[in-house]
């Protein structure tokens, strides 16, 4: 097994190897510390990504965002120090494995982890009573790139008129049409519109 430690504290990341030894003897870790590094590592396959919320740079949803667009086939778990919240609950509904926090005892972390292995979506009990944001919240970039594509600019157009990559723009298409709940481009300005996200109002999360 291939095991992805996405986390900028040290101590912490290398308590979560000697867990992973125990789980998955002969497993290969590899450690990084912030979620672009994840990304370009994520090139290779893994089977198991933990992902620290609280990294630099890009952190939280888009941190999560932006290995899930890349991790196709891999369990992503959220870790965080900070108590869970409805941000939470969301990424776990778009496909996140499980939730496990930083106080989390060796025993129980040893747990949640063979759980997911073996397949399963760990939920804390603490989650159950949070309710997921029920708006579709998109950062500024993302709405620049929606009103783009409802446009019918091509990832190209899209990345020549920001100034970015394409690639880039392909994980903010690919996590547009997630929320969206869209399966192509078409899709994306009728739901948008539907939505009425494409109004003067339209506030980007």
């Amino acid at each position: 097994m291939r095991v992805l430690i996405v986390e900028d504290h040290e101590l912490f990341a290398r308590a979560l190897e000697t867990v992973i030894a125990k789980l998955a003897p002969g497993a290969a870790v590899t450690l990084v510390a912030s979620a672009e590094l994840a990304a370009e590592a994520l090139k290779e396959p893994f089977e198991l990504v933990l992902l620290d919320l609280g990294l630099p740079g890009r952190r939280g949803v888009a941190a999560f965002d932006l290995l899930q667009a890349t991790a196709t086939r891999a369990a992503i778990v959220l870790v965080s120090g900070a108590e869970p919240g409805p941000e939470i609950v969301t990424m776990i509904q778009r496909g996140a494995r499980g939730f496990i926090h930083k106080r989390a005892s060796v025993s129980e972390l040893t747990t949640t982890l063979r759980f997911i292995v073996d397949g399963g979506t760990h939920v804390p009990p603490e989650l159950l009573a949070i309710e997921a944001p029920s708006q579709i919240a998109f950062t500024p970039r993302q709405t620049e790139v929606l009103r783009l594509l409802a446009q019918g600019s091509s990832n190209k157009e899209i990345a020549d008129e920001l100034g970015c990559a394409e690639a880039t723009v392909r994980v903010h298409v690919s996590t547009i049409m997630r929320l969206l709940d869209v399966e192509n481009r078409t899709q994306v300005a009728t739901s948008a519109a539907a939505r009425r996200m494409l109004d003067d109002g339209f506030q980007s999360g």
